[in-house]
């Protein structure tokens, strides 16, 4: 868009000699002219202002609604239970409570739903630039790297176990309100149809042998592939 800004010098060049003397004549031509610059301004601005890389609040709002992918999901929620923590203390801490607070038993529990609004820009401009990759069919292994690490770092990576299987790993520790919206993001991710999501929560490098894995040595952890349930909460 080509958007010029001396509309009103340009207009005023313009006048013939003979009206030039009209300080009345010109002053209107002035003010009629330097609204329209304003409105000229205003429009150029637009672009800017819906640009997914700097768009903010209502303005990114919107472009998710183009890209089909609001702020607010349905998502699945695992209720509290009664327990003393053990084991993975980010698990626990989000699932273990004990007598003086609200929750069920295990084995009284039942998974629900409720809907999450992702309200932070960042976290919500990295998702759609995922769903922007996924609208475009990029089902490429570069493509998806790229939207996994734009979600959740460098650290993140995806493997490949099996045959129609794909494991994406954040490779750190996710924080509670991560693994609320974990659902969310992968329903953005550039995965093709027939090809079957799973995350692990490992820390690190996955272990292995090789270029790219972690060694015995170097804090890898175990590729452990789980449902991530994206639409499912069983």
């Amino acid at each position: 868009m080509i958007c010029p800004d001396n509309v009103t010098n340009q207009v005023l060049e313009r006048i013939l000699t003979q009206y030039r003397e009209s300080p009345n004549l010109i002053r209107l031509i002035r003010h009629d002219v330097d609204f329209v610059q304003g409105l000229i301004n205003a429009i150029c601005a637009i672009p800017d202002l819906f640009d997914i890389d700097t768009a903010v609040g209502d303005q990114l709002t919107i472009i998710g609604k183009w890209l089909g992918f609001p702020r607010t999901h349905c998502v699945c929620v695992d209720p509290m239970v009664y327990g003393f923590p053990c084991g993975d203390p980010v698990i626990d801490a989000r699932l273990v409570t004990d007598f003086c607070e609200p929750a069920t038993w295990d084995d009284c529990r039942q998974t629900g739903t409720t809907t999450i609004t992702i309200g932070d820009d960042d976290v919500y401009r990295a998702i759609l630039k995922a769903r922007a990759r996924q609208n475009m069919q990029l089902y490429h292994m570069g493509s998806l790297t790229e939207a996994v690490q734009g979600i959740w770092g460098t650290s993140a990576s995806v493997e490949v176990l099996k045959v129609f299987e794909v494991v994406i790993c954040p490779g750190r520790a996710l924080s509670t309100f991560e693994r609320d919206i974990l659902p969310i993001a992968f329903r953005a991710l550039p995965i093709a149809h027939g090809i079957v999501p799973k995350v692990s929560y490992h820390e690190g490098k996955a272990f292995g042998f090789g270029d790219g894995w972690g060694g015995l040595c170097e804090n890898a952890g175990w590729i452990c592939p789980e449902n991530p349930h994206i639409y499912s909460c069983a």
